[in-house]
């Protein structure tokens, strides 16, 4: 049996016998070919015009667009067209000709022979003729990158000027404390408000004050050298300390506007604890300086003026040192343990009042034209201003001595009648406060069984000095008298007795005569 070329119907032969299965297989395949084509007829949407066709295979191909065919935009390509912005081109850089040109990546080049040595500064010792070859020195190179980190350095040590101005527009006062930030702005007393160290605080005060600046400290310990310098304007400057303040020391220089430091702490062992150079006019109230340093000093003004009222000042090679002309008022302060409790030397000088100061050496001291003047004020050249200031000592023979033979022998003038200034130890010795000029009268009343000679020394420092009386010489139950006197040079700490020599012949015996064996210091320069 043969089938249709299209449907595969069946075809029986003539020798075939007919089926009726077949037939009626053959008429379901027409039904449903024939319902396809009635359903194709009625949906346009599946038919497109000859124009429609040919604008159809017009489209590009779905593969992405080359330069030489049309396609697909690439993902990449999209993003980068995003990226452009709207009324961009495409820029040439323009190449310069002559001295200075241009490269298309951007790069400008200076032609050999353009700078010429006059064009560079001398110091940076570079060679013009290398520029543009490529030949300059680590060297060369090295100078020029250490002009530009030393200016970085210079303008970061500077107060910014948006935030610190150069001179006050009205009274400030800043505060710092131990839980204070350096981030903060000082201008509360709390912890959010004020700053953390004093030197931030300083260095937010302009050079020129011309109004009231305090800066008020609250009591701990600041691990800071406090360094107020070159202030000046028609303003004043105070550093208060509330409570009990520490810091390592204390530095003012140059500043020619009233400074104020009150009851501040400078604990330093390894420097001056207070230094004030070249200052107009300086004022430490009730400041202190304590901790053991031997080497150093309390407090050096070096030129310019300064008042020190109130406070103690211990334990140094000297607790005021005033030198090169500076001017010094002192009153109401205290301190004990340095080797001098005041010196002025190089022409300065130091008055007042001595307070309750105490020294190992002298209470004053003073070098190369210093002057120290406590009380009214000079009235003699040696630099005390009553007679009542000035160191005399009164003292007599009272106990009588046995002088033996060949022997030098101190005397002992144990009964004290005048000390001004507490030199003297009541027994014999005379130790000196302050470097002059003292007039040493000595005598005294001997007695002895036979044939005598003696002499009368002064000592200094247990070291023999000069005679006083000259071989004076006695016979058996004779009394001798032995006095003389002499002016000696002294320097502060040094110190004076009366010895007596029994040259031959037997031992003598002083005789005990407060009347007549006496002993008289006191300073004439």
């Amino acid at each position: 049996m043969q089938t249709t070329g299209n449907l595969g119907l069946k075809k029986p032969d003539g020798t075939d016998i007919v089926d009726i299965a077949d037939l009626n297989g053959n008429m379901d395949v027409l039904d449903a070919a024939v319902k396809n084509v009635q359903d194709h007829a009625v949906d346009t949407v599946k038919h497109i015009t000859a124009a429609e066709r040919t604008a159809w295979n017009a489209k590009a191909s779905t593969a992405a667009a080359t330069t030489s065919a049309a396609g697909l935009m690439a993902a990449a390509d999209k993003a980068k067209l995003d990226g452009v912005a709207a009324g961009a081109n495409k820029y040439v850089h323009p190449n310069h000709t002559g001295d200075v040109t241009s490269t298309g990546d951007g790069v400008t080049a200076i032609a050999p022979g353009v700078i010429v040595n006059a064009d560079i500064n001398a110091a940076a010792a570079i060679d013009a003729s290398k520029i543009g070859t490529g030949v300059v020195s680590n060297a060369e190179f090295g100078y020029l990158d250490g002009v530009t980190a030393g200016i970085q350095g210079q303008l970061n040590g500077k107060a910014p000027l948006a935030t610190t101005p150069q001179q006050t527009t009205a009274d400030i006062t800043y505060y710092v404390r131990t839980d204070g930030n350096d981030g903060n702005n000082g201008l509360a007393n709390t912890a959010g408000g004020a700053f953390r160290s004093i030197g931030k605080a300083i260095s937010m005060i302009p050079q020129k004050v011309n109004h009231a600046v305090v800066v008020n400290i609250v009591a701990g310990t600041y691990a800071e050298e406090v360094v107020l310098k070159g202030f000046g304007g028609g303003g004043t400057l105070g550093i208060n300390a509330s409570g009990i303040v520490n810091v390592t020391r204390l530095s003012m220089q140059e500043n020619t506007i009233q400074v104020t430091i009150t009851g501040i702490t400078a604990t330093t062992t390894t420097a001056n604890a207070i230094e004030l150079i070249s200052n107009v006019w300086t004022w430490l109230q009730n400041c202190n300086v304590t901790a053991s340093a031997g080497s150093y000093y309390g407090v050096m003004v070096y030129g310019g003026g300064a008042v020190i009222s109130g406070g103690m000042y211990s334990n140094k090679t000297t607790s005021i040192w005033a030198r090169s002309g500076a001017n010094v008022f002192v009153v109401g302060v205290s301190g004990s343990g340095s080797g001098y409790g005041y010196l002025a030397t190089e022409g300065a000088k130091i008055g007042g009042s001595v307070g309750t100061m105490s020294a190992t050496a002298a209470i004053n001291s003073t070098q190369t034209g210093g002057i120290i003047s406590f009380g009214d004020g000079v009235v003699n050249p040696w630099g005390d201003n009553t007679s009542t200031s000035r160191s005399y000592v009164q003292a007599a023979h009272n106990a009588s001595q046995t002088i033996s033979s060949s022997v030098r022998t101190k005397i002992n003038y144990g009964q004290e009648d005048k000390d001004q200034r507490e030199e003297y130890d009541g027994i014999g010795r005379f130790t000196v406060k302050q470097s002059g000029l003292y007039h040493v009268d000595a005598s005294l009343l001997l007695n002895a069984n036979g044939t005598f000679e003696t002499r009368l020394y002064y000592y200094v420092n247990g070291q023999a000095g000069r005679t006083l009386c000259f071989d004076q010489v006695g016979s058996p139950g004779a009394f001798i008298f032995l006095g003389g006197s002499k002016t000696v040079p002294l320097n502060a700490g040094d110190y004076l007795e009366i010895y007596i020599e029994q040259k031959k012949g037997v031992d003598i015996t002083t005789l005990a005569d407060p009347t007549i064996c006496a002993l008289n210091i006191d300073r004439i320069g």
